[in-house]
């Protein structure tokens, strides 16, 4: 079993009985602040870093600064989406570090279970061929429009197809993950 650096800084109780939801008693310094890291996510990343999430800090803040780059230089007609985008990712990011910071002080009071950040857990850039083709290719698209004053307009007009084409997605990979589960199911009772 792995051991958890933060459980194994906290003290059993030893006034009362051990109960599961209460066993440890949690201290100043492990306790996280919902209302702090919601406020500090106002810089979008800035909660999950409080929180130890570092990767998903420095992602959402890149992303944050990438999409208000993004909106800043694009042509009329596909302003308004790029602001939805901004907007929505701006108030995800929010409610993300709160719920996060209620998550990880249910851990610690052993009410939840779930995988707290490593102490100081440097952020790795893992692989994702999906994230990946997207950046290269919008990277590309705002490179012919920088370098070569090709027109964005067309975004404005076509954007629905990736709307389409991530909920395709989403389909795929939940009907890929059912059938992965059937058959762990059905290997498992044999």
């Amino acid at each position: 079993m792995e051991t958890n650096p933060v459980m194994e800084t906290m003290k059993p109780m030893d006034d009362m009985p051990v109960q599961r939801a209460g066993e440890y008693r949690r201290t100043r310094q492990l306790y996280k602040s919902p209302l702090l890291a919601g406020l500090l996510s106002m810089m979008p990343g800035l909660g999950q870093i409080y929180l130890g999430y570092y990767k998903h800090g420095f992602l959402f803040t890149g992303a944050f600064f990438a999409l208000v780059l993004v909106a800043s230089s694009t042509v009329e007609p596909v302003l308004p989406v790029f602001v939805f985008i901004c907007m929505f990712f701006y108030f995800f990011v929010i409610i993300d570090a709160v719920r996060r910071a209620k998550i990880y002080n249910q851990v610690i009071d052993g009410i939840a279970h779930a995988k707290l950040p490593d102490a100081m857990d440097i952020p790795n850039l893992g692989g994702s061929i999906g994230l990946g083709a997207v950046l290269v290719g919008a990277g590309f698209i705002l490179f012919l429009h920088t370098m070569f004053g090709m027109s964005l307009a067309w975004i404005g007009d076509w954007w629905p197809v990736g709307v389409i084409g991530f909920g395709a997605f989403l389909i795929y990979k939940d009907l890929k993950e059912r059938q992965s589960a059937a058959e762990d199911h059905h290997d498992g009772g044999n």
